[in-house]
């Protein structure tokens, strides 16, 4: 009965558009022809308002995706201002994507009001009769959230991950042995420092980057796009020396394989990391085959810089079969890797659990992949997020059992709570009042 839904699909345009055209293809947006759909992004206060409420007296279920910002936000709450006047009774569904991130309020501390907290509430404010659904991976904010704020849980709705979906369980414990990979604290990017040359951790990585790809689209040619990823900080200039320093070591490794008479006078990276994928269970390839593979994929390698000043906006999986992805905060929360087998993470670990949990994974490696699969990152890393599984299956089975047996949300946090590893905290301290 819904007739206008409200999407909140991420702090980033880059985020946006990727969830926007996702719910655009699952709802048939653009192809159905019962013109039942309209969709109207980040609409204005006064024009947007009029034009929803023109599509609903055409009988339309209006889609809004809109931008978890601020300004957006409250344009959309006058925008819906507008169309509560004409239709009071409208039910509305709003839906909030990455809910424990920029939604909630930082500066409860204070005792006042962020500015996305307070758009939001405008926006639940204009719409009389509506829901509001948080969705998240990791729901550890919002759980904790005092029970007088507006975008405490109600109720709660565990999901399971769809088929093929491969996440910390099966990295980090089930097939530890075949994808974690242990780099040297040494090897951690210090905050401020550009680096003059690669960590020799991350050659290793490329290396396997290389090798697997070449084995994955060897053994399967439709398995592409395939990717890489590179965390190391959340800094501009850093990212755009590592941009630079691997892009060096591509066009070094390219005119090597192009002289190499033999896939035995690859770069030793290549053949080392060929052996061991092969030997922890992936199909190999004849030696001339896995050479002619090993060139296509240094020659297909498209390398992308996603951060705040990049010139490039949006991420195109369909340029190359090949793709490796350098940024930071960017890629923290929900932007999805097509076809990620191999992180390199060496930036420093987070002491939150949720925003390392997003780092590692947020991205759904996929099950079919597993065996190209490969988390490079220092022991510190390693170790939390090992002991972070537990705390998932733990936050799961409590939760479930606390609220069959009849009890409230709202007492969970004092009454069970979270197993977390030493050391660390559910979330950042700006957003919860206290934490015990």
């Amino acid at each position: 009965g819904y007739r206008v839904v409200i999407a909140l699909l991420g702090s980033t345009n880059l985020l946006l558009d990727q969830n926007k055209a996702r719910l655009a293809d699952a709802l048939g947006i653009g192809s159905r022809t019962d013109y039942r759909w309209v969709e109207i992004a980040n609409p204005s206060a006064d024009r947007g308002g009029k034009e929803v409420a023109s599509w609903l007296g055409r009988d339309r279920c209006v889609l809004i995706p809109v931008l978890k910002h601020a300004g957006r936000i409250e344009a959309l709450a006058g925008a819906m201002s507008h169309v509560a006047s004409e239709y009071p009774d409208l039910p509305v569904l709003i839906v909030d994507d990455e809910a424990d991130q920029a939604s909630l309020n930082t500066q409860v501390n204070q005792g006042a009001e962020s500015r996305v907290y307070e758009a939001v509430g405008a926006l639940r404010a204009a719409a009389p009769r509506h829901v509001y659904v948080q969705f998240t991976a990791t729901p550890y904010a919002p759980l904790l959230l005092e029970a007088d704020d507006h975008l405490r849980p109600d109720f709660v709705v565990l999901l399971q991950p769809g088929r093929g979906y491969t996440g910390g369980r099966e990295f980090f414990v089930d097939s530890a042995d075949i994808v974690i990979r242990p780099i040297p604290t040494l090897d951690e990017q210090p905050p401020r420092t550009l680096p003059t040359m690669l960590p020799r951790s991350l050659v290793n990585a490329w290396g396997s980057f290389v090798a697997g790809s070449a084995l994955l689209l060897g053994a399967d040619s439709a398995a592409a796009p395939v990717s890489m990823l590179v965390h190391s900080t959340q800094r501009n200039n850093i990212q755009e020396r590592y941009r630079f320093l691997l892009d060096r070591v591509l066009q070094q490794w390219i005119e090597l394989a192009g002289q190499a008479p033999t896939a035995a006078d690859l770069p030793e990276m290549i053949r080392q990391e060929r052996d061991r994928i092969t030997s922890k269970g992936a199909a190999d390839l004849p030696d001339d085959v896995f050479l002619d593979k090993v060139r296509y994929v240094l020659r297909e390698a498209t390398v992308w810089l996603v951060n705040s000043t990049s010139e490039l906006k949006k991420v195109d999986w369909n340029v190359a079969p090949v793709h490796v992805l350098i940024g930071g905060n960017k890629l923290d929360r929900g932007f999805t890797v097509e076809g990620l087998t191999v992180t390199y993470m060496n930036r420093p670990a987070s002491d939150q659990i949720d925003t390392l949990e997003q780092r590692a994974r947020a991205f759904g490696y996929r099950g079919d992949l597993l065996p190209y699969c490969q988390f490079f990152a220092t022991p510190r890393t390693l170790d939390v997020l090992r002991k972070v599984v537990d705390t998932e299956y733990d936050l799961r089975a409590r939760l479930e059992d606390w609220l069959a047996a009849g009890n409230s949300v709202a007492d969970w946090a004092t009454e069970v709570g979270l197993l977390l590893p030493q050391g660390t905290k559910p979330t950042r301290q700006n957003v919860l009042t206290a934490l015990s």
